[in-house]
């Protein structure tokens, strides 16, 4: 069985990478004539569907409880997945990042197991065996790895990676709830609090909400224009290819089938007129707004809602409802 351990947004929702995980799970575990299962940490206040988790492909669930619940320090939950490993559960797949790379390196420890961090792609040869395709340390090479059979092997995927599919007819799902006892498993971190993150500095890849700018924005100062827009949404600021080449905005920040790959609940695109490399990229965006006065650019064929018109008048047209809307 491949194992997953799925994890929830503060919101309560399963997060994005959960379900991009369990996509590539199915798919691997097709090959290998296997099933896919899933760790779910129990949390006070969160109660997730898991039929969500079924729609994806999960056929079982593993719902751990623990009088140490509150914390569920990296230490906790690498200890809380060993002691709950079942003997044919061999590849685990955890989200990718700081957090999720700490337990996968405490938990291949604790079963004896190798450790594959920033994975691309997971494949199956005919004789059953498991090839994995990891990002090389610097990302400009990949290799890749042929794990024992008999070995587990932790797997850690990046938010955008992976693919989520979702099956309008669920699996069938086992649920198995169990009490771990942490007493014996010293904690080396404690969490004291919990803040959100800056999202004009956050990760474009984890940002719910995006607003981007091309070349329709005119200018450098144009671009500021965006980025008084998207603080204004909570928002992180974004740009298109073009926006980056002309020096407007940071390459980090280009999203694209040459930079990034978002899906954001909330996608507005300004001054965009939706190539395909760039749609490429935000096109699995929950909702995308398009301000382009061009009616026949292609962003506004993806765009769940069109404004036809000049963004340096209807950005701050906006801005200025928003205040009405919320004061202060």
């Amino acid at each position: 069985m491949i194992r997953v351990l799925a994890c929830t947004n503060p919101d309560g929702n399963w997060t994005a990478v959960t379900l991009e995980l369990l996509g590539d799970a199915v798919v691997l575990a097709q090959r290998l004539a296997t099933t896919v299962g899933a760790w779910v940490l129990t949390t006070p206040g969160r109660s997730p569907s898991l039929d969500e988790l079924a729609r994806h492909g999960c056929h079982a669930v593993w719902r751990l409880r623990s009088e140490r619940i509150a914390a569920w320090s990296p230490e906790s939950i690498a200890a809380a997945l060993a002691m709950t490993m079942t003997t044919d559960c061999r590849i685990l797949l955890l989200p990718g990042g700081a957090r999720g790379e700490e337990v996968a390196a405490l938990l291949a420890e604790l079963v004896d197991g190798e450790w594959i961090a920033d994975v691309l792609t997971l494949a199956a040869t005919r004789s059953g065996a498991i090839e994995i395709t990891a990002a090389h340390p610097g990302g400009k090479l990949a290799r890749v790895h042929r794990p024992a059979n008999d070995q587990p092997v932790v797997i850690t995927i990046r938010p955008g990676v992976a693919e989520a599919r979702r099956n309008d007819r669920p699996t069938s799902l086992e649920i198995h709830d169990i009490d771990v006892d942490l007493s014996h498993v010293p904690e080396l971190t404690r969490v004291e609090q919990l803040l959100p993150a800056d999202p004009r500095s956050v990760d474009i890849v984890h940002a719910q909400r995006i607003v981007a700018g091309g070349r329709g924005v005119g200018t450098f100062e144009g671009m500021r224009l965006i980025d008084r827009f998207a603080e204004a949404l909570s928002a992180s600021p974004a740009a298109s290819r073009m926006a980056v080449d002309l020096g407007w905005a940071p390459s980090h920040r280009q999203v694209g089938q040459t930079g990034r790959t978002v899906r954001p609940d909330l996608y507005v695109a300004c001054g965009i007129s939706g190539a395909s490399h760039h749609l490429a990229g935000m096109r699995q965006s929950k909702h995308i707004v398009a301000i382009n006065p061009d009616r026949s650019a292609p962003v506004h064929q993806i765009a769940h809602l069109s404004l036809f018109g000049d963004l340096h008048d209807l950005i701050p047209a906006i801005e200025s409802a928003l205040k009405r809307r919320l004061p202060g």
